[in-house]
């Protein structure tokens, strides 16, 4: 069994929270953060980057998957602690902040699940006909 590669979950942990923001500080500058699609956005990007991290990773069990997923969430959370919530003081109270990590945590689970099925649905011994 391998074990967290912790240079990854972190780096991937800060960029999620970094590419997030950045959309949100957009829409904020745009005054479109109010809007539902700006809040849509910003939950499938992070579902988006949490998915393409996922599977940069070339063997991931399960529990790896969830691992990671709340390493990234806890990044995030402890980034938007420090600097995010000097800016919004009700950014813990928003349902888009939720769906958005519940994404992080389980887009991660599904990308190991479908690894595992990948491996698993390759016959073995079958030799090819021409």
């Amino acid at each position: 069994m391998k074990k967290i590669n912790w240079t990854k979950a972190i780096v991937f942990g800060v960029l999620i929270w970094l590419i997030t923001d950045y959309f949100v500080w957009c829409f904020m500058n745009f005054d479109l953060i109010d809007k539902i699609i700006p809040k849509i956005i910003v939950i499938l990007v992070a579902g988006l980057l949490s998915f393409f991290f996922a599977l940069n990773f070339r063997y991931l069990t399960l529990l790896q998957a969830f691992e990671y997923g709340l390493i990234w969430i806890a990044i995030c959370v402890i980034l938007d602690i420090i600097i995010s919530i000097q800016f919004n003081v009700d950014i813990f109270n928003t349902w888009e902040y939720m769906l958005g990590h519940a994404l992080i945590i389980v887009i991660p689970i599904i990308v190991a699940k479908l690894k595992e099925t990948e491996t698993t649905d390759v016959p073995q011994g079958e030799a090819t006909q021409n």
